[in-house]
C-alpha cells in the first residue's frame, strides 16, 4: 500500500489490536457485567444467566454495544506498542 517499513508496522499493529478487541469483546462485555452486578451489590449471577440475560434483553446485537469506542481506542494504542517494540528490536540489536 506505500506505507513503508513504519507505516505497515502502524497500521498493522492498529489492525491486530482491533481485531483482537473485536474477537474477545463479548466475553469481555459479560465479565465486566459480573464484576459491575456484583460491585453494586446486585444478584450474583453465572457467566451463562448473564450471557442468557443480554441476548434475551438486546440479541446478538447487546454482546457489541460499545464496541465503537473500544475499537477507536485499540488502534492508536496498539499501533503504538507494535511500532515501539519494533523501532526497540531495531535500534536495541
Amino acid at each position: 500500500f506505500g506505507f513503508g517499513r513504519i507505516g505497515s508496522v502502524i497500521v498493522g499493529g492498529g489492525m491486530a489490536g482491533m481485531a483482537t478487541w473485536a474477537s474477545h469483546y463479548p466475553l469481555d462485555l459479560v465479565s465486566s457485567r459480573m464484576e459491575a452486578s456484583v460491585a453494586l451489590g446486585g444478584q450474583q449471577l453465572t457467566m451463562t444467566e448473564h450471557i442468557k440475560e443480554i441476548y434475551y434483553q438486546s440479541g446478538v446485537k447487546g454482546f457489541f454495544r460499545g464496541i465503537g469506542p473500544c475499537l477507536l481506542r485499540a488502534f492508536p494504542v496498539n499501533a503504538t506498542i507494535f511500532l515501539t517494540y519494533d523501532l526497540c528490536k531495531t535500534n536495541l540489536t
